[in-house]
Parts: C-alpha cells; structure tokens; sequence
C-alpha cells in the first residue's frame, strides 16, 4: 500500500483477468498455476525444527516486534499497527503464503530494495556485520532470514499447530457449567 507507483484500475471480467494472468506465467516461464506445496514444505519444516527446536517460535518473535522488526509497519491476524492511515500500511503477513513464491519472499526478505527500489521496507537481515534482533532470535541474519522466510511461507499451519480447539471446548464447558452452577 505504501508503494509510490499504483496499478492502474481496468474494467475487465474475472475471465478476462485469468487470461492476462496465465499469459503473464507463460511469457515469464513461471510455473503456473502457482501452488505453494504446503505438504513438502512441511516436511522440511520438521526436520529444521527437530535441529533448532523452538525456530519459527524464535521467528515469531521477530515477526510481532514492534521496535525494529515486521509489526511496526505490517498487518498479522488481527493486529494493526494501528495510527496510521492506511496507505502507509504494509502487506499483511498472514497470507503471505497464499500471494508470493517461496524463492522470491526470500529474495524480498534478504534484500528489499533490490526487487523493488522505490521500498520503505528496511534490510532487517544484513548480509554483512553483525545480526540485527540477538534478544528475539540468536543466530545468523541467514538463520533468522531462513525462519522467517518459513514462518511466513507456513503461518496457517504454525497458528493452527498453536490453536487448541480441545481447550476451547473444555473451557466453554466450564464456563457453562459455572453459569449452570450460579442459575441454581
């Protein structure tokens, strides 16, 4: 939204604009339709989780700071940075996965300004000196950029691993049976 040059408005038909798109994927060679392969990247992701147990925690952590990092300017879930009018907000990181390849998030994440120049976005994992962020997540800017990169390309799949479903029942049956309990 913060982006200086806009894409203009056209009045074409949903089918009109699939049309363009696959021609797009065709004259570029991009594979198409695009499918992130959330299976296979899973897999990867247990084995990088098993050697750094705690990884897209740790990564997590530099998503949600507010200080240097990605929710000072970005929308997740329902958090906002809030103050701002909209324009000047950047993409929302929870559906990342769904909108940008895996090789070019990464790209984009490493180096900003050289997929896009005109960018507000910061390089938050300089390739050279030391790593930004120690206190959220020790390790290389390259570590942090590999799990942030997979947290975002996998972030249905780590909220959903986060979310109990039994404990929002159990709670529910507390609570209605502690408000059966006060009726009597």
């Amino acid at each position: 939204p913060a982006a200086v040059l806009r894409m203009p408005k056209y009045t074409i038909s949903p089918e009109e604009a699939s049309k363009l798109v696959d021609y797009f994927a065709a004259a570029a060679g991009a594979d198409f339709p695009y499918s992130s392969h959330p299976r296979s990247r899973s897999v990867g992701l247990e084995a990088k989780e098993e050697a750094r147990p705690h990884r897209l925690d740790d990564a997590m952590r530099i998503v949600i700071d507010r200080v240097t990092f990605c929710t000072k300017c970005h929308l997740v879930g329902d958090y906002s940075p809030g103050g701002e009018i909209r324009t000047v907000l950047a993409p929302r990181l929870d559906q990342v996965e769904g909108r940008i390849r895996p090789d070019y998030l990464r790209r984009w994440l490493a180096n900003p300004k050289s997929q896009l120049p005109y960018t507000g976005m910061p390089v938050n994992f300089p390739p050279t000196g030391p790593p930004i962020g120690q206190d959220l997540f020790e390790g290389s800017s390259l570590e942090q950029l590999d799990a942030v990169t997979d947290l975002l390309l996998d972030y249905p799949g780590y909220i959903n691993r986060r979310t109990s479903i039994r404990q929002m029942i159990e709670a529910a049956e507390k609570a209605d049976s502690a408000s059966a309990g006060e009726a009597k």
